[in-house]
């Protein structure tokens, strides 16, 4: 396996493999984006991470990348650096979009368009009104221990006051599932996990050679945690 190195010189290196991994855009075929944003610090890079704001009615306190709908008319691309934007109240001239790390499917099986930006001069501020607090990680740690991989299953089962007694089987009949990995990084605090994580676990295999390895399970070690 290729080492990859993440000081500031690699910014070229990533915008290139993102080059050659992109996928052509359908608009219409995601309905929301997600925007990994990269800082340099002391020589470094760094991922930026967002705890989302508690009183939100969805996911509140999860870890995210900056991210949300699709506007109607709106390229994706466009989409994901209106959002860091909004969330981490920064401006266009601050963010430098680097490329695409693909569709990645999220918790409901819809895919999500996630782009990777170099985020310049940001000064640490967040929107309350979505995001708690933000911190980083160094990159180094994430290219060096892939996540951990567990499986999860969705039912398509339809609710109790279905007419079961209508159907072949009633109540044992066979719905549909739809089975998916749950990827988490055990040493981070908190834990970078879910969507989130794969998310950083595609970028970081987008900057491999062997980027159709599969992960494997690796004893954990503690991540160095800053907060921004």
């Amino acid at each position: 396996m290729q080492n990859i190195e993440t000081d500031s010189t690699t910014l070229p290196f990533i915008r290139e493999r993102l080059k050659l991994h992109s996928t052509q855009l359908y608009p219409d075929d995601c309905r929301a984006a997600v925007l990994l944003p990269l800082l340099i610090k002391k020589g470094e890079l760094h991922l930026l991470f967002e705890q989302r704001a508690l009183s939100l009615k969805t996911q509140p306190g999860d870890i995210c990348y900056p991210g949300g709908a699709i506007e109607l008319g709106e390229r994706a691309e466009a989409a994901a650096v209106r959002e860091m934007m909004e969330e981490l109240l920064v401006k266009r001239e601050q963010v430098q979009l680097l490329g695409e790390i693909g569709r990645i499917p999220g918790p409901t099986g819809h895919p999500v368009h996630a782009f990777a930006a170099l985020l310049t001069d940001y000064d640490g501020r967040s929107s309350p009104d979505e995001v708690d607090h933000v911190f980083t990680l160094p990159l180094r740690w994430f290219a060096e221990h892939p996540p951990l991989l567990y499986r999860g299953v969705q039912s398509c089962a339809p609710g109790d006051d279905f007419p079961f007694e209508l159907i072949p089987g009633g109540r044992s009949y066979p719905f549909a599932e739809r089975h998916y990995t749950i990827p988490l990084y055990l040493g981070t605090s908190p834990l970078i996990w879910g969507m989130t994580a794969r998310i950083t676990s595609a970028f970081c295999d987008i900057l491999r050679d062997d980027a159709s390895v599969s992960p494997k399970k690796t004893t954990p070690a503690e991540v160095p945690h800053e907060k921004n």
